[in-house]
């Protein structure tokens, strides 16, 4: 539903921000919004600069030494409640993070050793998610365990802290999703995290890191999160969501307007990486050392500000509705719909509340789902993602059937197979002619069926339309807003290279392979910049491409034609 929307203005600084106030108390933002940005605890300010600039999610500390820093049971909650309470005022999403040991719970008395005991943490953590599950359902496990700065304990350590504060934090809330092993590019980041993911990955419901190293060019950087993602992928878990939670360049090392352009480059890479959920700059505010921030000492706002705020207006968040299988349904636009074939049972997974199919022996093969006919509704909007929640038990085959444009039947949307990796995952299936419109059995949508036999979980169920936004320039493998020979020069790098390869490697047909079709359409936009068009005229970098192609074109006939291209398939889950 839509509700009139009241503007008022305030002052900042120097600069004026203009802020909607709905005339219904305050709500949060979809959590499916991909922008973010580390907040720690904001200023009234710097909360409205984010509400300003449509950044939805603020990552902020939730400090055990600070929150039950004097004693065992004793708790200063004030800080986090004045901050949640401002959260929740202007409808955004707090991302917590939980670490930091006390000193009466520390092996060595610091911040940054491991507990004593880990019931402690657990306490802590069962306390902290329990009293603020109402607003905040996205929890962090440490903060760089990779670096001795912020954990002075062993890797396994860390291990057993994430498998005990995820199981304490499901407890508290089984409908909360736990975030690690929030790993910094700048320590040994790949082995933390295939070990992390081999022996409490199924506890981790979505995998976060930071990117920093990659040549210090957001090309470079992209690089580094694509290396990161395959080593993901290489541990098994290619399934689960992934957000980058810190990113971000100091402008006083490169200047104001460059730190402005290097934030739009790495959104603009998240865009082209549908694996990728989430993006936090590093961070709102600048303090007294260290100019990474969006707003100046001052609180006014930087060039960069400025650039978030018109990226995320010219890229909303996309457009969402969901249901949360639990005991009680959270629905927010999609419902169940109860069928004959289709009947259901709360069960917990992994501590997170879902469902499962009641009798597969006896016949529930399916779960059935029913749109909201104000968001979907007889394909007035046909192309759609739908990503779902799995649990990876089993080796049933998995398929998503749904209501078409077309005579009526249920269409096949593809099928995945279950690793049995115990664990909960997510696939996204994208549609093209979804109808949604009622005609399904008992006025469903689509269901999922799991095959004759098998039992399956499901936890969220969400639907999106998918944006129509532009991508970035074609042939910008750098992201720089212009096609010139620094591109080139990345394409020419991964020449021929098959696999492991995106965007910023030169794969503009994204089709998994660098090869004279993208040396095509490099060249067929050479010159161009944001908003401009292209120059045609023949330079040196063309030339040689055109070369590259001719040298292709010898190849394929030397050996019969035979072309080294991979499949396109549909975009990754």
């Amino acid at each position: 539903m839509c509700c009139r929307r009241h503007i008022r203005f305030r002052v900042i600084g120097l600069v004026v921000f203009s802020v909607a106030c709905a005339g219904s108390p305050a709500r949060a933002y979809d959590t499916d919004s991909p922008y973010g940005v580390v907040a720690f605890i904001p200023s009234p300010t710097r909360w409205d600069a984010m509400q300003d600039a449509n950044i939805a999610w603020g990552r902020c500390d939730f400090s055990w030494r600070n929150i039950e820093g004097p004693s065992k049971g004793t708790f200063n909650w004030a800080v986090t409640d004045n901050a949640v309470a401002a959260a929740d005022a202007r409808g955004l999403n707090i991302y917590a993070g939980l670490g930091y040991t006390p000193t009466w719970a520390s092996v060595g008395g610091h911040s940054y050793d491991p507990p004593t005991n880990l019931q402690d943490w657990h306490d802590y953590v069962f306390n902290c998610v329990s009293r603020y599950k109402d607003s905040i359902h996205y929890w962090e496990l440490w903060n760089e365990p990779n670096l001795k700065q912020f954990w002075n304990g062993t890797q396994a350590q860390y291990i057993d802290l994430v498998k005990v504060g995820a199981d304490a934090a499901h407890a508290a809330d089984p409908d909360c999703m736990v975030l690690a092993p929030e790993l910094s590019s700048a320590g040994p980041a790949s082995s933390w995290m295939t070990n992390v993911l081999q022996q409490a990955g199924d506890k981790v419901d979505i995998i976060c890191f930071h990117q920093y190293d990659g040549g210090d060019v957001p090309s470079g950087r992209l690089t580094g999160i694509d290396n990161m993602h395959n080593a993901i992928v290489a541990a098994g878990y290619a399934n689960k969501p992934i957000w980058i939670t810190e990113c971000g360049w100091e402008s006083d090392h490169i200047g104001e307007q460059r730190q402005a352009d290097y934030l739009v480059g790495m959104l603009d890479g998240m865009s082209s990486r549908p694996w990728w959920k989430k993006f936090f700059w590093y961070q709102i505010w600048e303090g007294p050392t260290g100019r990474a921030g969006l707003l100046r000492q001052d609180e006014t706002p930087k060039p960069s500000w400025y650039a978030y705020r018109d990226y995320t207006s010219a890229h909303p968040a996309p457009e969402v509705v969901s249901v949360n299988l639990s005991t009680t349904d959270i629905v927010d636009g999609i419902s169940r719909v109860t069928v004959g074939d289709g009947n259901t049972t709360p069960d917990t997974k992994a501590g997170r509340s879902c469902r499962r199919n009641t009798d597969a022996a006896g016949g529930d093969y399916y779960i059935y789902f029913n749109v909201d006919d104000e968001f979907v509704f007889q394909g007035n909007h046909p192309v759609v993602a739908v990503d779902v929640d799995y649990y990876d038990l089993g080796t049933a085959t998995l398929t998503l059937q749904y209501d078409s444009i077309g005579d009526g039947k249920y269409k096949s949307a593809g099928s995945f197979t279950l690793g049995n990796e115990d664990t909960w995952k997510q696939f996204t299936f994208y549609l093209d002619d979804a109808y949604f419109g009622n005609r399904q059995n008992n006025g469903a949508d689509f269901r999922i069926f799991g095959g004759v036999g098998p039992t399956f979980y499901l936890d969220v169920v969400q639907v999106r339309l998918v944006s129509e936004a532009l991508p970035p320039i074609p042939g910008d493998a750098n992201y720089d807003g212009r096609v010139d020979d620094e591109d080139a020069s990345i394409l020419g790098s991964h020449w021929r290279q098959i696999g492991g390869v995106g965007w910023a490697e030169g794969d503009f047909n994204r089709d998994g392979a660098v090869d004279d079709r993208d040396a095509a359409i490099l060249a067929a936009h050479w010159g161009k910049g944001v908003g401009e068009e292209s120059v045609p005229e023949p330079t040196t970098v063309v030339s040689l491409l055109l070369g590259l192609l001719t040298v292709a074109a010898l190849a394929a006939r030397r050996h019969g034609r035979r072309q080294c291209f991979t499949e396109r398939r549909n975009p990754p889950s």
